[in-house]
Parts: C-alpha cells; structure tokens; sequence
C-alpha cells in the first residue's frame, strides 16, 4: 500500500488538525508502507526523514493567518507536485483539508483514477466559523456562506468516502448533501503510550490546578473560563496554554482581571505537545467552555492523562463527557454553576476522585493510533477493491465542477490547473479544448473580499488615530 497525505499546514501550525496528518503519516511510514505527505514549505523539496516519511514540500508563503501559510501555485509548483505524484505513484491520496494543495490533490486522483479520502476535521456546514482570524465582518461571512457551502458539497461528493470523526460531523456531512452510505466513521487517534505514565493529581493538595490548552481565541472562549475563576476560592489558578491568534481577544482577557486574577491566570504561550503532558499530569481538572470543536485532541488528550473534565456543550464534550468522567454542562450553563462543578470535582474524597480519573483513562483507549491505523487501512482496501475509475468525460465534468466553485478569486490557480489538465489529461479531444469559464460568482466573491478588505483598513487606521489623539488628550 503506497499511501499519500496532503495538508495545507506546516508541522509548526494548523493546531491538531495538522498534527493529525502528520501523526497519521508517520503512523503509515512506520507500519504500512511507503508514505508521502504534501505540505507547505520555503521551497520545492523532496526528503525522507528519520521515521522514513517521504516529504514533498510546495513553495508557500506566510498569510496573515499565524496558523496558515499560503501555497504558491505557479505553473512549476503544479508540475512539481504532478511529477512527484506520477513518480511516487499512490494507492490512495488522502486530504486532511479541503483547500489549496488537496484539491490540486483531488483533482489529480481524479485524473488518474486514483480513490481520494478526506477527513472532515471542520464541520463542513460551518467551515467559515473554524478561521482562527477574523478579516471580514460577520454580515460578509454570512453574505458568503452558500458559496462556501456549495464549494465543500462539490468537493465532498469527489471524494472516494469522506472520513467522518463522529455522529455529529456525519449530521455536517449530510447537512451539505452529502450521502450517508458515502460516509466512513474513523475518529482521531493519539499516541496513548504518552500518556502512560502520568500521575493522578493530587486531591488533597492546598492549590488546586484547572488547565485549558488550545489557540487564544474567541471560539475557545477562554473568557467564560476567567469569569469562572471569579468565583472560585483563592487557591485554584487556571493554565492556559497556547498560542496567541487574535491580540485584541487576548486584550479582552487581560481587561477581566483583576489584581488578584493576574495572580491566578497563568499564560504560558504555546508548548510542544509533548510538553503539555506535565502540566497536564499537575492538573486537579481540564477546563473547556470551547464554542465548537469536532473532535478535541486536548480533551481526548486530557482524559488519557487521567484528569477529569468539566465542559460546556459541544461536538466533543457531547460525545466524550459524562458523570463517569467529569461534568457536561449545556450551553446556557453561567460562569458561577461551572465554577461550581470544577470545586465539586476539587473536593471529592480520595477514592472518588481518583475512581474518575481512572475511568477518563479508560474512556479514551479505543483512540489509539494503532487501532486507528487499521480501522483506516481497511476501508483502503474496501473502496480500492470496489473499484474506481472514470470515463474522460466523467472526469472533464467532476474537474469542471470542482474549478466552478473555486475560493475566493483565485483565478490564477484556475488558469494553471485548466493549463495542467489540458496539456495532461484533454489535448487529444476537441471537445474538451474550451476554456474553463470563472463563474460570477467568483468575480463576486473576489470584489467583496477587497471591498471588506478596504473598508476594514480604513476602519483600523481611523480607531488607531482616534486612540492616538484620546491619549494625547490625556
């Protein structure tokens, strides 16, 4: 089985939805066979690592996402990934993102009848509500929404199955019009070995530790989690790991503390995550008032490393939290009930405490890599052994289809793609010899895109002067 994977993320991004294509590339290299990942990179390069993982890396610039970096699809970086595919000559391709470098890899499959996997990390009914920046003003995101919609429906239904992580993103799946029989259920795995080792904390100590991992934004709402401490005694502090996306959310934060909150907040930047093994290992309890997470790595994380969860609503909270484990809230839950449920858990006796620890342990085995691996391999050879193969004309249409509903005005990729597939793939048929049209609503979205752009410029520099002069004033 040769296998590869794409992501639009670098090893140093993308948060867990990265991690994930990484960890499973490697999973893959070590126990299956040879495996390549496509990713971003400063240059155009092909190298195995020490793991024997084939890297093939495309020219990509940084955007003004800190958790994103931009492919550069030039002419050459198309024929560069089109040589490397052709040469390394996969199995299956399998996506662990809908944009950029896996629809390059989609439509590649496509091309060479090869079976193509995605795994729908984000919801794809909500895919506008997972950006961890904000650029456009929500009236704008909304405008844009069926755009995007119809852009994940069409590259969803070119995929041999889409890889759903749990009931609720099969509900996402189909909520875009995707077939429920074309849908495989595989959840996230991890390295549970990692987490073999840890210590359950120690209930009758005097400071009493609530930890949080994950990127300082408004979607994991880190502020419900600072208006709980309010209401919580003097001697549990609150870790909160990660990195910085969004300065002024941050600002927000720091504006909820008090002097005696400075004390017991804790921001320790972003950790390796390896590294977050210890402090999650001190904490009495993992905290998360997360808006929307698919499938939390940190919350599976948090249970293998035996400590009870205490969390408000969610994809993951729903389908790992329970009395057994911790405390599930609903979404209406106040800052002043859930600072009540983490002292709950905080003054249990001994024996219960630690009965829920051992129970978080249990509650997440299912979840390691070498399970998943398996659980992945098979439905490989399920869709390879049912066969796969388009007709020329069914591939000019599903390519078509697929260019139609490109992201925002970028029809320099269009051009290049239409140049790769015609001199590749339609040269000996003249009916296939038009030129692939960019429809309006591209040029649309495009305009709208620099228009916001604009106005949210000119916004940011009159607020940015008007906070200059007030402090001038003063």
């Amino acid at each position: 089985m040769k296998t590869v994977f794409t992501t639009t993320f670098t090893g140093q991004q993308g948060g867990g939805l990265a991690r994930i294509a990484y960890e499973i590339s490697e999973q893959f290299a070590k126990n299956i066979g040879p495996t390549a990942i496509i990713h971003p990179g400063d240059k155009q390069e092909i190298y195995t690592d020490e793991k024997g993982l084939v890297h093939c890396t495309i020219l990509s610039t940084d955007s003004t996402d800190p958790d994103y970096s931009q492919p550069s699809f030039t002419q050459e970086n198309i024929a560069f990934l089109d040589s490397f595919l052709k040469k390394f000559n996969p199995d299956v391709i399998h996506a662990h993102d809908p944009v950029n470098i896996s629809l390059i890899g989609q439509i590649w499959a496509i091309n060479n009848n090869v079976p193509f996997f995605y795994t729908t990390h984000i919801l794809p009914d909500k895919v506008l509500d997972f950006r961890s920046v904000t650029v456009m003003p929500e009236v704008f995101m909304h405008a844009i929404k069926p755009i995007s919609n119809q852009y994940m429906k069409r590259f969803l239904n070119n995929c041999t199955a889409v890889v759903a992580l749990n009931k609720a993103a099969i509900t996402s799946n189909i909520n875009v019009g995707i077939k429920r029989e074309t849908i495989e259920v595989i959840p996230n795995g991890r390295d549970l070995s990692l987490y073999d080792q840890c210590k359950i904390a120690d209930i009758s100590s005097k400071d009493k530790f609530i930890c949080f991992i994950g990127t300082i934004i408004e979607r994991k709402n880190q502020e419900f989690l600072i208006k709980a401490l309010k209401y919580l005694p003097e001697n549990y502090k609150l870790i909160l790991i990660g990195s910085t996306a969004s300065k002024e959310y941050i600002n927000k934060l720091k504006e909820l503390m008090t002097k005696d909150l400075e004390q017991r907040v804790i921001f320790t930047g972003q950790l390796d995550y390896k590294k977050v093994i210890k402090p999650l290992e001190q904490a009495h309890v993992f905290a998360s008032a997360a808006k929307m997470e698919v499938q939390s790595l940190v919350i599976i994380e948090a249970l293998a490393s035996k400590t009870p969860v205490v969390g408000i609503s969610n994809e993951t909270v729903d389908e790992f939290i329970d009395s057994s484990v911790g405390i599930a809230h609903s979404k209406d839950v106040t800052p002043k009930e859930f600072a009540k449920s983490i002292e709950k858990i905080c003054t249990l006796p001994k024996y219960e405490y630690e009965k829920l620890c051992l129970n978080s342990r249990d509650k997440v085995k299912h979840l390691d890599w070498s399970i998943i691996v398996n659980q992945t391999l098979n439905m490989y050879k399920k869709h390879i052994k049912n066969g796969h193969f388009f007709s020329l004309e069914e591939k000019r249409n599903r390519i078509q289809e697929l260019l139609d509903t490109m992201p925002i005005g970028q029809s320099k990729i269009l051009k290049q793609i239409h140049n790769l597939i015609e001199h590749n793939t339609f040269s000996n048929s003249a009916k296939n010899k038009q030129k692939y049209k960019i429809p309006l609503s591209t040029y649309i979205f495009a305009g709208g895109t620099i228009l916001a752009s604009v106005l949210i410029y000119f916004g940011w520099r009159s607020r940015k002067k008007l906070k200059e002069f007030s402090s001038k004033k003063k």
